[in-house]
């Protein structure tokens, strides 16, 4: 409660105190101008003095003026103005009575009211405005600490006149000239007085008060009960006399009755707040210690490296995990600085540690050198720790030896490229021996079967001309050899097309398209570039092969009718498109799902070193994108050709 912005008890304090000093002060200096305090004097009452009523009046003003102490420079040097100008007043006033001069300013703003020494204030009122002028310049300075205490003696001086008007102890207020003071001055005196006391709440009284502990919980508590209950009490007691309802030694005695058990009863209850205050206190103190314990416990088996260090890079604690990834004991590195432990850190991790104290979270990975020489990988995060963004305690550092796993997954990545060449080289194989395969139909099977249907027309043409019988079934053989050429050719093409040989991706391209929609019935739109492309034998059945990959995916889960398909050249790349309007799907269950059409479409693009992407959308069709890199180093058609021959 004590710093930041001020409470709103303080704000409405130190308004109310000053605007009740401007109001009592200013009404008092007009009732003197309206001529109409006389009038009040003639039936008894005690006049405020107009220099006591002025005084009063820029008092109220300078304590508005100078706080809080955020103002303005223009406001708190009028405010400072007017508190020397209150300071002065009183002064002034005070040596009236020292040394018995007169001060006639309140003739000159008055005029003549007929009333003996109208402007000259008794000691109590001028001493407490020379007190009130020292309080509100301390307010205004680094000495702003004094500004209580200068309340505090304020408050004390008016505090016996007020006792004296609630008692009707003419004594205490109006009797003899040392004594005298009007009651609108001990109002206005001790509401300013008041008002320097809760000015300065971060410190002196208001201080106590406003603490959330047991003591400012007793204060808060006791101080209105020990100031307000005595004054109330008495206040009965001797009216009670005075109105003849019991003596004087029964009054005392109720007196005494009262105060002994409202006072115990005041105790008691703050016995008891301060006892559970103190329970709550120790409860506290036991969470915070187990609390401690659970850090303490977490930061010693930490499966990671951690350690924390103060602004100067000093350590404060480390974990096991630290000092056995470090081999250095807390002994040894207590309290140290770590670059004096590890005079070699690079200055990269130095960067990040100077960004880390500035309030930023870092994290990197690098190579580190240990102290027996051996060299780590390590990963470590960089967490500021304190205040933050206002008071950076110092950083933690997170640290995990990947070495192992970099490691593994180096031999795990020369694992995974092993056997994408492995696949490669299989998958070639596979080709080529379906390119053997093709070529053997076509060129021994294909020939065999037409002479021997060639021969079988020859036998019927040379000895059928009657109807025997064998020459039916000798024309069915023919015809059962013409469906089998067909059937040769089918395969051949299947195994591999003619045509991707000959006249290259494009036609084949095409050719599929034609038969794609033949088969499926489903409208295909083929756009092919003008320009034959630049790319090997082995980018052109793997870009095919895709490409019947796509088509046959499409037949079989798009529920789509129309297919469009774009194959287009940039300088550096072949891109193939190929857009359906089916059911489509949500992208990331490929990541879920085991299909090996999708799997074996994006590793033979990774073979070829081609960009592989599927995109579709739920109810808005699918795209395939193929970009195929032109001026690969692989395998051109005549070296396939030559080793088939081979």
């Amino acid at each position: 409660m004590n710093s930041g912005k001020p409470p709103s008890i303080v704000r409405w304090g130190v308004c109310a105190a000053g605007g009740t000093g401007v109001l009592i002060g200013g009404s008092w200096l007009l009732a003197w101008m309206w001529g109409v305090v006389p009038h009040w004097a003639a039936d008894g009452m005690i006049p405020m003095k107009t220099n006591a009523a002025f005084g009063v009046l820029l008092a109220g003003l300078a304590l508005l003026l100078l706080w809080p102490d955020t103002v303005s420079f223009p406001r708190r040097w009028s405010g400072i103005t007017i508190a020397a100008l209150v300071l002065l007043i009183g002064v002034l006033c005070l040596g009236e009575h020292l040394f018995r001069y007169d001060l006639i300013l309140a003739e000159e703003i008055v005029g003549p009211s007929g009333m003996p020494n109208p402007n000259r204030m008794g000691p109590l009122t001028s001493t407490s405005l020379t007190l009130l002028g020292l309080g509100l310049l301390a307010l205004a300075t680094r000495w702003r600490w004094l500004a209580p205490q200068f309340g505090v003696a304020v408050g004390v001086i008016s505090f016996v006149p007020a006792v004296g008007y609630i008692y009707g102890a003419v004594a205490l207020y109006g009797k003899g000239q040392m004594t005298v003071i009007a009651w609108p001055t001990v109002v206005a005196l001790l509401s300013l007085g008041g008002g320097l006391i809760i000015a300065h709440h971060t410190g002196g009284l208001m201080r106590l008060l406003l603490r959330d502990d047991p003591g400012g919980m007793l204060v808060r508590q006791m101080l209105p009960a020990a100031i307000l209950i005595p004054l109330l009490l008495g206040y009965l007691e001797t009216h009670g006399e005075r109105a003849g309802i019991y003596d004087y030694a029964t009054g005392r005695a109720i007196l005494v009755i009262a105060m002994a058990l409202i006072f115990s009863a005041l105790l008691w209850q703050g016995g008891w707040r301060l006892s559970n205050a103190a329970a709550a206190q120790i409860k506290a103190e036991q969470e915070v210690r187990k609390s401690r314990d659970l850090l303490e416990s977490f930061i010693e088996n930490a499966p990671a490296g951690l350690a924390m260090f103060d602004r100067n890079m000093c350590y404060v604690r480390a974990s096991k995990k630290w000092h056995l990834d470090t081999g250095l004991k807390q002994e040894a590195i207590q309290g140290r600085s770590h670059y004096e432990v590890f005079p070699t850190v690079p200055e990269q991790w130095k960067e990040a540690h100077r960004r880390g104290l500035a309030g930023e979270v870092a994290k990197g990975e690098g190579d580190w050198k240990a102290l027996d020489g051996n060299t780590h990988t390590v990963r470590w995060t960089i967490h500021p720790w304190g205040d933050l963004g206002t008071d950076t305690h110092g950083i933690i550092i997170f640290s995990e030896d990947i070495t192992e796993r970099r490691r593994a997954d180096d031999r795990l990545r020369w694992s995974e490229d092993q056997l994408r060449a492995l696949t490669g080289r299989l998958q070639t194989a596979s080709e080529r021996e379906r390119l053997r395969i093709a070529r053997e139909l076509h060129d021994q099977l294909g020939p065999a079967l037409t002479g021997m249907k060639m021969d079988l027309d020859w036998i019927v043409r040379k000895h059928g001309m009657g109807r025997e019988p064998w020459v039916a079934m000798v024309q069915d053989t023919m015809k059962l050899a013409d469906s089998t050429i067909g059937l040769v050719r089918r395969l051949a093409t299947d195994l591999r097309p003619d045509m991707l040989d000959a006249l290259g991706l494009p036609a084949a391209i095409e050719w599929h398209t034609e038969e794609f929609q033949r088969r499926t019935g489903i409208s295909c739109v083929v756009s092919m570039p003008e320009d034959p492309l630049s790319i090997s034998g082995d980018q052109r059945i793997a870009a095919f092969r895709i490409y019947q990959e796509a088509l046959t995916n499409i037949a079989r889960h798009a529920h789509a009718k129309n297919v469009c398909v774009n194959l287009e050249r940039e300088p550096n790349h072949a891109i193939l498109t190929i857009n359906d309007d089916g059911v489509g799907f949500p992208v990331d269950q490929l990541e879920c799902t085991q299909s090996l059409g999708v799997v074996g479409m994006r590793e033979r693009a990774l073979l070829l070193g081609a960009q592989f992407c599927v995109q579709s959308v739920p109810g808005r069709g699918t795209t395939i994108t193929l970009r195929i890199p032109l001026g690969n180093n692989s395998t051109t058609e005549q070296e396939d050709h030559e080793d088939i021959d081979r």
